[in-house]
Order: C-alpha cells, then structure tokens, then sequence
C-alpha cells in the first residue's frame, strides 16, 4: 500500500495541491548509478550523454571569456562572455562552425553601449561627480531549431541618485539563421526571457510601473500570466508540450517559496518537497520532455545545505524524491544539486565528499545513470517549402537513449490515414528531422504529426497542418473552367496567368518619391505554384531586358536591372512588392510577364 498525504493551502487566489509520495512506475528510474566525473578530460567530456542546459566543453572558435550556457545537438552552441575589458557589462554570443557571433543590446547609434548615467551631488564641502554605463545582453536559452532568447538594455540615460539603476531591460528572441533578434516585451522596464521550447514558446516575465507579469508566450505573441495575490512567480523552464516549471513566492510573514509546474493557462500546482531533512523550499533547474524535473531542496533558514532532489508525476500525482535515496552506491558522496536533466532519464548533478573536514558544497561534477531509460520523445515542427504536391516535413526527436524508430503519420481527414517508412534512431541527441512528401492533392490542408517508438513506449508529436497551394490547372479550372493561360476570362485586359500570379490584382501602379525616384508597385501571389513573374525593363519599348524573377516561395536577389526596394504582406494569399529599374535612369519602362514552369 502507497501512503500518500494530502496538504491543500490556499494563497491570495491560487489554489496549490501538494502530495508527497513513493511510487515506482515503468520509465521512471527507481536507481540510478554514479559517476564522478570531475577532472575528466576533454574527450571524456565529449562522450556525456548530451544534455540541452550543460555544456561539457567549450566548442572551437569561442573567445576566451566565453560560458556556454546550452547547446542544441545540431552544432549550435549559445553562451554569454564576460567582457571584463570593456564597458560592456556581459554580452550573449552563439558558435555555429567555430564562428562565434556575439548578440548585442540595443545600443545607442554610433556607441558601444546602451545605458549612460550620471551623478553631481554636493557634500556640504564638495561637489562630487560619479557616471558609467549599463550595456549587456546576457542568453538565456536556446533550441533544437536554432532560436536563442535572452534579455537587453534598451538605449537611454538618466542623472542623478540611483540612476545607475534606471536603465530598461526588454527581452528577445533571436533567429541565428536570420539574425532577426525581435522585442518581445515592448512595454517592459524589467524583462527576462528565461527558456524557450522547439516550437518558439517562451517562459519568462516582465515589469513595468502598472505591475509584473509572469509568463508562457506563445509563438504566434500570445501570453498567458502567471498570477498569484501577495506574491511573484518566476517561470524558469519550459518543454515542447508547453508545460512550465519555475518559483512562486508569497510575501507573508515568515515567506513561503515554492517550486511550480503548469501543464497549460495559468493553473499552477505547487510541487511538494521531499521528506528528507524536512525542507520548506526548493528550485527548478530543469524539466524534460516527459515531466520529469530536477533541481534541489532545503530549508529557508539554511540555503546553502541543499539536496538534489528530482519530481515525477505519477496518475496526476506529483512525488519529490532525495536523489541521495535513489543511488545504487553513493561513493561517499552527497548530492547537493541537479544541474540539468535529459529525455533519457540521465542527470547531471553536483555534490561534495561525505564526512570530510571540509563540508564545502558542490565541489565535485556528478553524472547519474538511470536504471531504466524513458520512451522517445517528439516534436512536429511547422511545414517547410509548401509546395502544389510537394512539402518538406520536420520534427524533433529524441531517441531518448534507447534504439528507436519515428516516421510521420499524414492524412487530409485524419492524421493517420498515410505513414512514412521507420527511420531508426539512437543516442541522447535531441535530432532534427526532415522528409519530402510528394504525391499530394494541390490546394488541399494536411494534419501531419511525428511518431516515435522504442521499447519503453511510444510518443506523439502534436498534429500540425498545412494546406498545399494551388497549382495552374487546378486553379484555372476552379476560377475559369479553362486551362488556356493566354486567356482573358475576366476582361481585365490581362492574361489569365498573370491573374493567377498576382492574385488576381495584375496593375501595375507607378510611384515617385525623393529617395529612389520612379517604381513600380505590383502585386505577387503566395499561394500558388509552378509559374515565375518576370519584371522586365526597356528604354524604348522595343527591346526588353529581363530583371529580378519571383516565384510563389522564392524571390531572386535584384540584379543589375532592377532592384526590388521592399515586400509588405497585404494577406495571407498575396504580398506587395515595390521595384525600380537600377541606375539612375528613371525614364526606364518596367512590365510583369507570367511565364508557366
């Protein structure tokens, strides 16, 4: 029989279920083995069942001052560097193929730093003047598709007491492969963007003067708050099913600090604290794809005598265990923390000798094998290169240790009316994955998801859909009832495939301002397949030159005909496009020419 003891307290307006329990459950370790791996060489090192939040060695091509934070498996690596020379108080930096790249604050224009304040005050003798910087641009965390997140100063300044303090921090997301490093806390004055998961959702919070929000952000902007009355919370680590894990503290009299977890919206569930030693509080390091967390346990009045301490859920039942009950031979020592916990079930963990003269803490780096490992873990990606019948597919998958298989599963009323052969895997890699699909039905929506299988069971990435664009037949039969591309069924005065290439919105619309004279604005199609618009130009309406082509999924670089100054989305089926002829001849003619490919 399970002994389980029931607590409820309720705060403010969060309601909080705590349980302590002991049950062992297939996939979740009930041993684990250990290895003292302090002092380990470099190749050591590198053979570390991979872990997203620790980085055993340093890739080529870092600068000295660099500290790896995390790693995606797929040869990116982000850290932060300490900048000890500069005014720069620390700055976050990626290497991707031993090029490191660093990643910047917002910076005022022409300057190295964000931040600059002052301070003339008098002492009654003296008048005294005090000034510096605050620029830094620390990450935080990154995924297995190469997005980074982090927070930032934003330019300013500011004078007199406590300005040194009144600098503004916003936080960001950042596309290694596009550079694109976006603001996702506008109206913040304090941010922090803590943890982001492969689908682009982010855990974090920010704070102004009207008040502090705790965070799950959703990819497409959506944010859900953390909210609790008479206190804060702090989300620290989210995994690919949205579920975030982090701190709550309630401003009573003594404090109460709990770790949390939240499957979805804003419901938290306070987790309970190993029965060990008794303590009152603990912290999150990290959480896994299948709930499993890790991070350490104590008591207020003691913070430095931690354990490491691991949570699973069982049946809707949340256990916290002393990891130093859980090993098989402690090798005289004593866990103090986890650092960070992978889809297998391995733990990374730090702890010090037991029994020596010297009881200081966490000196010694641990590696904890798990004697049973879990089953793989998966996560659909967004579809990639949409084409009429044709799509490339991505997922993540971890073969969680164990050797594995995934596929993707596809259908138009279902998800499971298609599979793809089984592709194996193995290892603690967390892979990116990829297939082309061919054959499909043009102008039709696909669910798509990604499943994965080994012995300890089976695992379902979530459904994701996409519908394939048109292509010309299907299209003109559709809209026309005919497939003749030189037609005109509209009257418009167009041929009915440059209607099909623009969105049905074929005019060209001359423009003039002072910075690049006379251009033309056109209208180009997105979702349509298998035609290319041509901007040609002339001097005299006899002989043409062929400019920049665009296809539904591409646009050709300009060239030395024509140069193409923006694209704006104006919907979901069609963007805008200005472009002018390149020189600085503006007398030039421009047309658009439809051409089947």
């Amino acid at each position: 029989m399970i002994g389980i003891r029931p607590h409820l307290i309720l705060w403010g307006s969060l309601l909080l279920h705590l349980w302590s329990a002991s049950i062992v459950v297939a996939g979740i370790p009930s041993e684990y083995i250990l290895t003292d791996i302090t002092g380990w060489s470099t190749s050591q090192l590198a053979s570390l069942p991979h872990f997203d939040r620790y980085v055993p060695v340093a890739p080529a091509g870092t600068t000295g001052d660099f500290v790896p934070v995390a790693h995606n498996g797929q040869g990116l690596t982000a850290g932060n560097r300490t900048f000890s020379t500069t005014w720069v108080q620390g700055s976050g930096a990626y290497v991707k193929g031993a090029s490191q790249t660093d990643i910047s604050a917002w910076l005022w224009a022409g300057y190295s730093f964000s931040y600059s304040w002052s301070w003339t005050y008098y002492d009654g003798q003296d008048y005294h003047f005090q000034n510096g910087f605050v620029t830094h641009s620390p990450v935080q965390d990154m995924n297995s598709v190469g997005q980074a997140v982090g927070y930032a100063t934003r330019p300013g300044s500011g004078s007199g007491a406590g300005s040194s303090l009144g600098y503004t921090d916003h936080a960001w997301i950042l596309d290694t492969e596009t550079g694109l490093k976006t603001d996702i806390t506008p109206d913040a004055t304090r941010a922090q963007a803590n943890s982001i998961n492969d689908h682009g959702d982010v855990a974090g919070y920010w704070s102004n003067s009207n008040g502090y929000h705790a965070f799950r952000r959703a990819a497409d902007g959506t944010f859900t708050d953390f909210v609790v009355t008479n206190g804060t919370v702090v989300p620290s680590v989210i995994n690919n099913h949205g579920h975030v894990a982090g701190m709550v503290t309630i401003y009573s009299v003594p404090r109460l600090y709990y770790p949390f977890f939240s499957e979805s919206g804003s419901t938290m569930i306070a987790l309970p604290l190993p029965s060990q030693n008794s303590p009152d509080t603990g912290s999150i390091a990290d959480l896994n794809e299948h709930d499993v967390m890790v991070g350490e346990a104590h008591k207020s009045d003691a913070p430095q005598e931690t354990s490491a301490t691991r949570w699973t859920r069982t049946g809707g039942t949340w256990q916290a265990e002393d990891l130093n009950e859980l090993l098989q031979d402690n090798l005289d020592f004593i866990l103090d923390r986890c650092v960070a916990v992978n889809d297998a079930g391995y733990i990374l963990a730090t702890g010090h000798l037991d029994g020596g003269p010297d009881k200081t803490y966490n000196t010694h780096r641990l590696l904890l094998t798990p004697d049973v490992f879990a089953p793989p873990s998966a996560c659909s990606l967004p579809a990639h290169d949409v084409g009429s019948t044709s799509v490339l597919v991505r997922a993540v998958v971890d073969a969680a240790g164990l050797s594995s298989g995934w596929r993707f599963d596809y259908g138009t009323a279902t998800v499971s009316e298609t599979s793809t052969a089984w592709v194996s895997a193995t290892g603690t890699v967390p892979n990116v994955e990829e297939q082309t699909l061919t054959g499909l039905q043009p102008h039709t929506t696909y669910r798509i998801r990604v499943t994965a299988t080994n012995t300890e069971g089976v695992a379902y990435g979530s459904n994701v859909t996409f519908t394939t664009l048109w292509d010309w037949p299907s299209w003109s039969m559709a809209h026309l009832g005919t497939t003749d591309p030189d037609g005109d069924h509209n009257t418009n005065g167009a041929p009915d495939l440059l209607d099909y290439a623009t969105d049905s919105q074929p005019d060209l619309l001359p423009a003039w301002n002072e910075e690049h004279g006379s251009h033309m604005v056109f209208h180009h199609a997105l979702e349509v397949d298998g035609v290319t618009l041509a901007v040609d130009v002339s001097s005299n309406l006899l002989s043409w030159v062929g400019g920049p082509l665009l296809q539904s999924t591409s646009v050709d670089p300009s060239n030395e005909v024509a140069i193409i100054l923006d694209q704006t989305p104006e919907s979901e089926t069609r963007e805008q496009i200005r472009i002018t002829p390149a020189g600085t001849n503006q007398t030039d003619f421009l047309r658009l020419r439809a051409v089947l490919n």
